[in-house]
């Protein structure tokens, strides 16, 4: 029951994610779905609603990146006062991370954050974020 549940919210927000695909200028995303030997309790993203962003003003507001940025809406069931968020990036929708960021923020437990990642180049790439741990 517990794989039926990861697997329906994995898809749900892949194809969340593919439906807002064009986020600004060269700047296209995909969601990796968490991994499956993920700790219970300890990934928040099992649970979390991540949407992308895709108004001009936010986006506008929060990159300053000349290459565009990613930016998601990630709101977290649980409060974490410490949780580590895991953005890979891709050549491909469901290509293997070619290279990964991570930061800490401060999750509270249905209110939403935004991750901002920028764009680093003016070659396509794919962004999505990982993992959420706390």
């Amino acid at each position: 029951m517990f794989f039926l549940l990861v697997g329906v919210l994995g898809v749900g927000a892949y194809l969340a994610m593919l439906l807002s695909n064009q986020l600004s200028p060269g700047i296209t995303q995909a969601l990796a779905p968490p991994a499956v030997e993920s700790a219970v309790g300890t990934d928040l993203l099992l649970e979390a609603s991540v949407l992308p962003v895709v108004d001009d003003a936010t986006l506008m507001a929060n990159c300053t990146s000349e290459f565009g940025c990613w930016v998601w809406s990630v709101t977290t069931r649980a409060d974490c006062p410490v949780a580590t968020v895991t953005v890979g990036f891709s050549d491909t929708p469901d290509g293997v991370a070619t290279r990964t960021t991570t930061r800490q923020v401060a999750a509270q437990g249905e209110v939403p954050f935004l991750i901002v990642e920028e764009g680093v180049s003016t070659a396509a790439e794919f962004a999505g974020i990982q993992t959420i741990t706390c």
